[in-house]
């Protein structure tokens, strides 16, 4: 992975964590790979939702709400594999509770394409599940 590639996978990895902490579904939809949107989608309406807004807009969150909620903080690239035109990082996510560490990580893998900049995520359960493609997938469970 060359320099410029990991600066940009770190810009939209932080974007992407910073949106869903924001409760902003659509941006968090958009570093979102298109499979597995296409595949909430084709789910309904309420799965889609479901899926992207699973944190409340901040300024509809309770002081409760903030305190129970899961928030991601730090993501780490683990591993970059590379095939032909695909390019993949693991990436774990730490993730806090009312500010302290709960000793759990969230994990996706990133995607980009030859001749691209930009990174897609998928968080493992939808990328060892029939939404994402087999034959992009350069990592094993």
């Amino acid at each position: 992975m060359s320099t410029e590639q990991e600066m940009e996978l770190n810009h939209s990895l932080n974007n992407m964590i910073q949106a869903r902490n924001d409760g902003d579904g659509l941006s968090y939809l958009n570093f979102t790979h298109p499979s597995i949107v296409k595949y909430y989608k084709s789910k309904g309406d309420s799965a889609l939702i479901k899926k992207f807004q699973e944190v409340e807009k901040g300024n509809s969150r309770s002081y409760e709400d903030d305190q129970e909620m899961v928030y991601w903080g730090t993501g780490y690239v683990k591993e970059v594999k590379s095939k032909d035109s695909i390019l993949q990082a693991r990436i774990e996510i730490k993730l806090y509770q009312d500010h302290v560490d709960i000793d759990s990580t969230a994990v996706f893998y990133a995607t980009s394409y030859s001749g691209e900049t930009d990174w897609l995520f998928a968080q493992d359960l939808d990328y060892f599940s029939k939404a994402f493609p087999v034959n992009q997938r350069l990592f094993s469970k």
